[in-house]
């Protein structure tokens, strides 16, 4: 150890005798070399000009240095504040003159003199900043030295992310272990996706200091952009992920997360819907919700849905109720789901009316299954419903809940096949009072029946 110690010594003799002479003084030199300290000789020999000797002796002549022996750690410190100016000699003149540095280095210290070598080493600009902070150079904590390795790995990943963050004011005063999280969320991010971490760090909230509701959206928003970095660069775009995140687009951003973790496609379909970008409210986030569980059921059933003119305009009260039914009906039946949007009319705007007739579809689903099939294929429903019609809808669920093979009968008559009449729609109510009442009668009395004019007379 101390012959590999000597050879040390002697290449530094050769180029730089100011640097031996003020090595060979050292207490921990002149009573013998240990490990650590023959590799403090070894780093010194690596020195590779005259002015990195220059600081190398000023690192020398630091008072811990000058103690009877050095450990590890401050080994390890003074690889660090090598390393340093070896990236930038600025910065090193800078960080050498902290007083955490003058008094003597503590593990977590070396760490952040370390973090600090490797800011410099991918971006010095950035790494110059960050050795002027004011909370650098007073006593460093553990959530600041965790911020300063943060920043190493953020501008690894992409300098371009790191570079302003260190002018942020919630940086500069000094950073807490929240704010500490929301630098390593930052830094996920950047290594998800540079292009979105660098629209992230130009967001005035971010700026001024993420609150609760906002580390929450950045989490939501890294959630997506891993799913998927190119619908979380689109969603980084949104009109109001610029302004201050409000708990509803919160919510925004966490149902496009589910959605992308339920199928990627159908997150970016989702995403170019032109209100979700937009300003968006209660409703919308409801939809968008109950589209999550449509696609929970069928993936190409929700992507049927979201491609429907009225998905693409502001989503209303109606229309968010009618995906409602539609989710209900698929929680049920799926097939029977696809059958119904495959309605022409289920393309246009929704109705009140239409919304209604999906929950007595609903409704039927749940009481007979195959009935609600045959139902959906009857030659009028493909037309849009009226009034009469849901009326009709609704009394085909109750009969069906009370007596189903007479519901089965009633839907064969040819007269509800051919559409209802509002003359047709009151026998169907009677129909249904006596279903209640005497099956037997509402049997017999179908049984009697034969055509559309004798059962309306």
């Amino acid at each position: 150890m101390e012959s590999r110690a000597l050879g040390a010594l002697l290449n530094i003799a050769a180029p730089d005798s100011a640097t031996l002479q003020a090595l060979v003084v050292l207490p921990w030199v002149r009573d013998g070399v240990i490990e650590v300290e023959a590799h403090v000789v070894q780093s010194l020999s690596a020195v590779p000009d005259s002015d990195s000797a220059a600081f190398a002796r000023l690192v020398l002549g630091l008072p811990w240095v000058g103690d009877d022996y050095l450990t590890p750690v401050e080994l390890e410190g003074i690889r660090a504040l090598l390393r340093l100016r070896a990236a930038d000699a600025v910065a090193a003149q800078v960080a050498r003159t902290y007083a955490w540095v003058l008094d003597g280095i503590s593990d977590a210290e070396q760490q952040a003199l370390h973090s600090l070598a490797g800011l410099a080493e991918r971006d010095v600009a950035t790494a110059r900043l960050a050795a002027g902070l004011p909370w650098v150079e007073g006593d460093i904590t553990a959530s600041e030295t965790m911020a300063v390795e943060g920043l190493r790995e953020i501008a690894e990943a992409d300098p371009a992310t790191a570079r302003p963050v260190v002018a942020f004011p919630w940086v500069v005063d000094g950073v807490n272990d929240v704010e500490q999280a929301t630098i390593q969320t930052l830094l996920w991010m950047a290594e998800a996706d540079p292009a979105t971490a660098r629209l992230l760090v130009a967001y005035p909230w971010f700026v001024d200091g993420a609150d609760a509701v906002e580390r929450t959206a950045l989490r939501r928003l890294l959630w997506i952009t891993e799913a998927d970095p190119a619908t979380g660069r689109l969603v980084a775009t949104f009109t109001w992920m610029d302004d201050d995140i409000t708990a509803i687009e919160g919510q925004t951003l966490q149902w496009l997360y589910s959605v992308a973790g339920v199928d990627v496609s159908l997150a970016q379909q989702v995403a170019t819907l032109p209100w979700v970008g937009d300003e968006v409210n209660s409703i919308e986030t409801q939809a968008l919700s109950t589209l999550n569980s449509i696609a929970g059921n069928d993936v190409a059933l929700a992507q049927q849905v979201a491609s429907f003119p009225w998905m693409g305009d502001d989503v209303t009260a109606i229309e968010t109720q009618a995906l409602f039914w539609l989710h209900s009906v698929a929680a049920i039946d799926v097939a029977l789901t696809q059958q119904i949007v495959a309605l022409p009319w289920m393309g246009d705007d929704i109705t009140a009316i239409e919304m209604q007739a999906l929950g007595a579809l609903h409704s039927l689903a749940g009481s007979d299954g195959a009935l609600a099939q045959q139902v959906v294929a009857l030659p009028w429903m493909r037309d849009g419903i009226t009034a009469i019609e849901e009326d009709a809808l609704v009394l085909f669920h109750g009969i069906a809940y009370r007596d189903g093979a007479l519901a089965q009968r009633m839907v064969a008559l040819s007269w509800v096949s051919d559409g209802i009449t509002a003359v047709e729609e009151r026998t169907l109510g009677l129909l249904y009072s006596l279903a209640t009442m005497d099956p037997e009668l509402a049997r017999a009395w179908l049984d009697e029946m034969e055509d559309g004019s004798s059962r309306a007379s």
